[in-house]
């Protein structure tokens, strides 16, 4: 049905006609703000479609991308929040040009015209979720993001953002739930026969600067960002601040936040950043950990192994726990890591370009066997016995034996 992926792995039920694509979604009353949901039977169909084609928005990919990441310290030397987000709209702003996943006659091209891919999850083998972001904006328009699905090897009906989503997970507590988050703090989530826009993370003069990624851990969401931001999700709609012992302050301020965190349990959480920063997390105290690297760090993963490992600028690799760290030495490569994810008891890292394994050998470039490489890659997530490959227009999967390309 249309609105399958909302139901599936939930108690909930979803009344849909599949024949007129009408869809009602039913309302959660944990919900801080029901005004909020979005009942897909009200939506107009209509999308805001760009005439750009796929191989026109090749084009774009690398400068969109490079504008959407953060490279070093994009907001040094900046004085107020109203700086930060000048543009940035209330919350019932977002509510009204927020369609849900909607009926409409389309194909594959045109569902993804005028969008770059920029992440995706994974949350089972046969169902994920890429968020891609309009690659032409006017002027200083904020870009806006189209949330894609894949249910059973087929790309239904997306979700259509007022807002560029940077980052998104699968949070399984205290329900399962698709969490998408803008650097602005604004929250979709969708699951359980709903789609969404929840309070933001921090919302007012709370907000000190932009967030950078959402990740669960533990079936819990986190939410990171500059100034050492942490927040955690406990409850719909309601985000508790757990940085007060990292939370960057003072003039340089901004030099400081965080681009990736991961964790073992809830009280073993770790974070990495900009300046090749490392902080651990026991449950109610954060500590830095001994700085071996004055490169950014991009991403980060607790691997099987009971290491953590943390990767960015210039193919820097990272590998410890606790205060004790090591840089993993290789010539794989020389461009920065934006992605890494521990899958089938090894590590993926991926560029912009390609994706490499770290292996006893070390670090090595993916072999996609018969399967054609990637012209892009950037992002790794893992669920359900497959992993994927995210760039900016190409989805590749691999099961653990073949890679297949998905899109």
């Amino acid at each position: 049905s249309t609105a399958g992926y909302l139901s599936r792995g939930t108690s909930q039920l979803v009344d849909t006609k599949h024949a007129g694509h009408d869809v009602h979604a039913v309302e959660d009353t944990h919900t801080p703000t029901p005004s909020a949901v979005v009942n897909t039977a009200k939506q107009t169909p209509a999308l805001r479609r760009s005439t750009m084609t796929r191989p026109t928005c090749r084009r774009f990919a690398t400068r969109v991308l490079r504008r959407t990441q953060p490279v070093g310290r994009l907001w040094s030397g900046v004085a107020s929040r109203q700086h930060l987000f000048p543009q940035a709209p209330p919350l019932t702003s977002l509510q009204e040009p927020l369609p849900a996943p909607h009926p409409w006659e389309t194909t594959l091209d045109e569902m993804f015209a005028g969008y770059l891919i920029t992440t995706g999850c994974v949350r089972y083998r046969d169902l994920a979720y890429v968020i891609g972001v309009e690659a032409v904006t006017q002027g200083d328009e904020q870009p806006r993001s189209r949330v894609f699905i894949r249910d059973r090897d087929r790309w239904i009906p997306p979700i259509d953002l007022a807002w560029n989503a940077r980052s998104c997970t699968i949070a399984r507590s205290p329900d399962e739930r698709l969490i998408a988050v803008s650097e602005e703090g604004y929250v979709l989530a969708a699951g359980g026969g709903q789609v969404v826009v929840e309070p933001r993370i921090a919302p007012g003069a709370e907000t000190p600067g932009p967030l950078t990624e959402v990740r669960s851990i533990a079936g819990t969401a986190y939410a990171i960002g500059t100034l050492r931001q942490v927040y955690l999700r406990e409850s719909p709609g309601v985000w508790k601040r757990i940085d007060q012992t990292c939370r960057a302050t003072g003039p340089n301020a901004t030099e400081h936040g965080f681009r990736a965190i991961d964790g073992f349990s809830p009280s073993d959480i770790y974070a990495a950043g900009w300046g090749g920063e490392l902080w651990h997390f026991d449950g109610s105290r954060w500590t830095p950990s001994p700085t071996i690297t004055t490169f950014d760090l991009s991403c980060l993963r607790c691997g099987g192994d009971g290491l953590v490992y943390a990767a960015g600028q210039q193919g820097v690799v990272l590998r410890g726990r606790g205060d004790q760290w090591e840089a993993i030495e290789h010539h794989a490569t020389t461009d920065d890591i934006w992605g890494c994810e521990w899958f089938q008891d090894r590590l993926f890292l991926s560029t912009l370009r390609a994706v490499y394994e770290l292996s006893e050998a070390g670090v090595k470039p993916t072999d996609f066997g018969p399967s054609p490489a990637p012209a892009s890659c950037y992002q790794l997530t893992a669920a359900d016995g497959v992993l994927w490959s995210i760039g900016a227009t190409d989805i590749t999967e691999f099961d653990g034996t073949n890679w297949r390309r998905v899109l």
